[in-house]
């Protein structure tokens, strides 16, 4: 893994690059570890703040992914560029992505522009430290809105053909729902979630799914505005309420840590108005059933999946695991009822 860190280094490509585009080498050339599938560089200087990804080749995760997804690095790069530019041509003027400024397929590094800005701070951490900013709430809501409609049965594979893009759609459904069922857990709640996954299989039809829309990759800048990042994970087939309940099961968790503030419920109804609002391409009432199903999921998820959260107290397991069967076992048709069940 050093290896593959120091290759960047050796090439002096990120001072070549920043020096070509600012005129002046970087002050700080600093290593953020944002994930296990790639390294991300951050270099700055008061000129300017540039980031640098580089996907890694032996990553323990990426080899779970299976061979044709995992096997072609540039691939997922490659696709994190696609996303990036389909999704800026949609977007309002209080909703930033990063701008790809260089894809250079040969040394398999995307470079991006900065788009956090001063004194702007990572959704999740407002969320840990119990703020919960309604209008980002709303601004979410719009922009997973905003993609969903415009991409739905209208958008090109992302990871160059749709059978690809349908096996990453599946292996992350699979991650997240049944391989999360547990050996002598309740009958119901397995036999729903194993449900919520055949129907999964079923939603092979265009659009585009983030797959990884979360708080972590969410920023919330000093201007009200948000910025939203990481894409890599993105399909071109699956099922928007699949994004919606990521989301959602992750503020419904922050919500459970923190007590239920009502600032907290607030921000959870925000966020699903602001969304209903904009889409209309699927019966509502189906779209709420499923997104609540898979926000319980999401839970279940984070405790026992392959990617647990260690900001999850042991004690609050029983408390989360109660509100996932809640979730996962609901019948729900309408904002109302879906607040009804969140917060009891």
């Amino acid at each position: 893994m050093k290896e593959l860190r120091d290759i960047i280094f050796r090439t002096g490509y990120i001072t070549q690059f920043y020096q070509h585009l600012y005129g002046c080498r970087p002050s700080s050339i600093e290593f953020i570890d944002q994930g296990v599938l790639n390294y991300v560089y951050k270099a700055s200087s008061p000129r300017g703040t540039l980031y640098f990804k580089q996907a890694l080749r032996k990553a323990k995760y990426a080899q779970k992914l299976g061979k044709d997804l995992a096997s072609v690095d540039f691939r997922r790069i490659k696709t994190e560029r696609k996303v990036i530019d389909k999704i800026n041509q949609l977007l309002p003027s209080s909703i930033f992505l990063p701008r790809v400024l260089r894809y250079d397929s040969r040394h398999n590094i995307m470079v991006f522009s900065d788009v956090a800005g001063s004194r702007s701070v990572l959704l999740q951490d407002l969320l840990l430290n119990h703020t919960y900013p309604v209008k980002a709430a709303s601004l979410i809501g719009c922009f997973l809105a905003l993609v969903h409609q415009n991409t739905f049965k209208k958008i090109t594979p992302v990871r160059g053909s749709y059978s690809l893009d349908k096996k990453n759609w599946l292996l992350f459904l699979n991650m997240r729902t049944k391989a999360i069922v547990r050996k002598g857990s309740n009958k119901a709640l397995q036999e729903e979630i194993t449900k919520l996954y055949q129907e999964g299989l079923q939603h092979t039809h265009p659009v585009l799914i983030i797959m990884d829309c979360c708080p972590k990759n969410i920023i919330c800048r000093s201007d009200g505005a948000i910025s939203v990042i990481d894409f890599e994970l993105a399909s071109a087939v699956g099922d928007p309420a699949y994004d919606l309940g990521f989301l959602l099961g992750h503020f419904i968790l922050f919500a459970t840590l923190s007590g239920w503030p009502r600032s907290s419920i607030c921000f959870i109804r925000q966020l699903l108005k602001s969304y209903f609002q904009h889409v209309t391409f699927l019966p509502q009432g189906n779209l709420y059933l499923r997104t609540m199903k898979y926000a319980g999921c999401v839970l279940l998820y984070r405790m026992y999946g392959a990617s647990p959260a260690k900001y999850i107290p042991l004690r609050m397991y029983p408390q989360l695991k109660i509100k996932a069967k809640e979730l996962i076992l609901s019948n729900i048709t309408t904002l109302d009822e879906a607040m009804g069940v969140i917060h009891k």
